[in-house]
């Protein structure tokens, strides 16, 4: 036989809730637990305690089970499918957040990485610099194997002096 909450016992008995437990309380009447652990009482229990039931008809209590049911799923699945709507949405909030960050991020990678190359450029024009002085440096000094009549030994003194200025620097550079 189906289980009944206490209002439903009360209604089908013509009794009071109060009177319904009272009669728990004292043992006269046995309570049960239904499929999904609620409080009840079963329709047989109903039956030998108080004789008749008024207006019993199983199917419409089983009707009414079912429908409590079938409206809890209903209730619960879309509970659910709104709090997963929501998490969808927080995680695309979140995605957008991240892909912004990512982005910023690999566009600090690219100017330091310019940064870089264009360092790495500069370098290389200094070298060549470099290596250009000492080219002309090298041709400037000639050493005499014969010391000079004055009787100095230092061979860069008996060289010809350094024509000096902007445009000799400038020749040099390109010679």
């Amino acid at each position: 036989m189906p289980i009944v909450s206490i209002s439903e016992a009360a209604r089908l008995t013509g009794k009071s809730r109060q009177t319904l437990h009272r009669h728990i309380v004292t043992g006269r009447l046995s309570k049960c637990n239904s499929d999904k652990n609620e409080i009840g009482i079963d329709t047989s229990e109903l039956l030998r305690v108080y004789g008749s039931i008024k207006d019993y008809n199983v199917t419409d209590v089983i009707n009414k089970q079912k429908l409590h049911d079938i409206t809890d799923n209903v209730t619960h699945n879309v509970t659910d499918k709104i709090q997963t709507k929501n998490r969808v949405e927080e995680l695309e909030k979140e995605l957008a957040i991240l892909k912004v960050k990512v982005d910023e991020q690999e566009k600090r990678i690219e100017a330091k990485q310019e940064t870089i190359d264009s360092l790495k450029t500069a370098l290389k024009l200094l070298e060549h610099r470099q290596e250009k002085k000492e080219a002309i440096y090298s041709k400037e000094v000639q050493i005499t194997p014969e010391p000079p009549e004055n009787g100095s030994t230092n061979p860069i003194e008996t060289t010809e002096p350094s024509k000096t200025g902007f445009w000799v620097g400038f020749k040099k550079l390109f010679q």
